[in-house]
């Protein structure tokens, strides 16, 4: 066999291409990701995601870690419906259209409830805060925001960042716990 020797230069060097290659991939990557958060709503006109982003940034709001907005939780909540629960389409167009309903009433001079203040937008929602399209945007937020980020949320994993979640990527039970006595796993 015929074994050549790399010295710590040339192995470093080697190592520089393969770091080029990596970041070249990254790159696209991240370029895929922008082009799928860019692309158009599933579930969602341009109108109901604007309005339901401020509401879900009310549900998980920005302080010294990202909130809904930063983690794509609309986008989330946009692809989810479109995919595994299209019956609850219609909650959603019902309860943004009382919202804005509520907002008109309240605010007559406010283009819309995402062009209230925070203070007004937390006072409308504290009065559907018990309504069925309220508990569906928050549980679907919290989904959205902690979930895995395959699934359109958790946009760089910040929802699992903010609670010390470390994504490992593979869970297997420790090695040798099939021999531990009194388990019949095999």
């Amino acid at each position: 066999m015929n074994h050549t020797a790399l010295n710590r230069r040339q192995f470093v060097t080697s190592m520089g291409g393969l770091s080029a290659g990596l970041a070249a991939a990254r790159q696209v990557h991240a370029e895929l990701v922008e082009a799928t958060n860019q692309a158009g709503w599933q579930t969602f006109t341009p109108e109901q995601a604007a309005l339901l982003e401020a509401v879900t940034a009310c549900v998980i709001p920005t302080d010294d870690a990202p909130g809904a907005r930063e983690a794509g939780v609309v986008r989330f909540i946009d692809r989810w419906l479109a995919r595994y629960e299209p019956d609850s389409k219609p909650a959603y167009t019902t309860g943004l259209q009382d919202l804005e309903r509520r907002t008109r009433a309240k605010h007559p001079r406010a283009a819309s409830f995402a062009a209230l203040t925070e203070p007004q937008q937390i006072a409308l929602l504290t009065t559907i805060e018990k309504s069925d399209f309220f508990g569906l945007v928050r549980s679907h937020a919290v989904m959205g925001y902690l979930g895995a980020p395959s699934y359109g949320g958790n946009r760089g994993e910040v929802g699992w960042k903010a609670i010390g979640f470390e994504n490992h990527g593979i869970w297997q039970a420790p090695f040798g716990w099939y021999d531990t006595p009194g388990n019949d796993a095999r």
